[in-house]
């Protein structure tokens, strides 16, 4: 939704959108009684998607909670999670057990794609862990530092795209830095070669975000599919 403010109407947003993700958006007023209504009503549409493939969690917040012990806060990126299930703690070499589950402090055996969850871990510390990191038992993810592919450009970015220009990698909730090692083809949808600071963790095909933070004011330069 786009809620207007400031007296600021659909005519005078409508032109600074145009050609964007945005342009479908809705436009709503400043009512936080009826965006609470419209938001309920979304999500009670919206069917859980439980199954059988082995779920992934970005992980945002850890800490440590006396009686319950090692506790994540993040989202689940695909598949399901449900209690007893062991994960790996990627980028680490450490599995975990998933002790309990919470979505929105209630107390549940499973997790589904898209869920916002709280879960209580067994065999590893807070200390072990970092925003960014991955909970999983799915097979098919990779890790890499660094990626052949084409980037996709959006349409607003004038900087040329050239070796050595320093980017930052964003995908789930990991952030990293690094730099473009070559470029070649078409400048407005080039294959390059990049190098990261550390390695990212993805499912094959995942798109993630290339950010070039000495840009001005534009700062995302566009996506590129992670495949290794």
């Amino acid at each position: 939704y786009i809620i207007l403010r400031n007296y600021l109407d659909k005519s005078q947003i409508a032109p600074l959108i145009k050609g964007t993700v945005l342009e479908g958006y809705e436009y709503i007023e400043d009512d936080p009684n009826m965006l609470r209504e419209k938001l309920l009503e979304a999500a009670a549409n919206k069917p859980r998607e439980v199954n059988d493939v082995p779920g992934i969690v970005a992980v945002d917040h850890f800490f440590n909670v006396r009686g319950i012990g090692t506790v994540i806060l993040g989202c689940v990126i695909n598949g399901t999670i449900r209690t007893h299930d062991n994960l790996k703690a990627l980028p680490t070499t450490k599995t975990t057990q998933v002790r309990s589950i919470q979505r929105h402090d209630t107390d549940c055996n499973d997790a589904a794609k898209g869920d916002r969850v709280g879960l209580g871990l067994k065999n590893i510390t807070f200390e072990e862990l970092d925003r960014g990191y991955v909970l999983t038992a799915n097979t098919a993810i990779k890790q890499s530092d660094r990626f052949t592919a084409k980037l996709n450009i959006v349409r607003y970015w004038q900087t040329p795209i050239t070796g050595n220009m320093v980017i930052h990698l964003g995908h789930w909730m990991q952030y990293v830095s690094g730099k473009i090692e070559s470029v070649s083809g078409d400048p407005k949808n080039p294959e390059i070669v990049i190098s990261v600071d550390k390695e990212v963790i993805f499912m094959p095909n995942d798109r993630a975000i290339i950010f070039h933070l000495d840009a001005g004011k534009l700062r995302v330069v566009g996506t590129l599919e992670l495949n290794i």
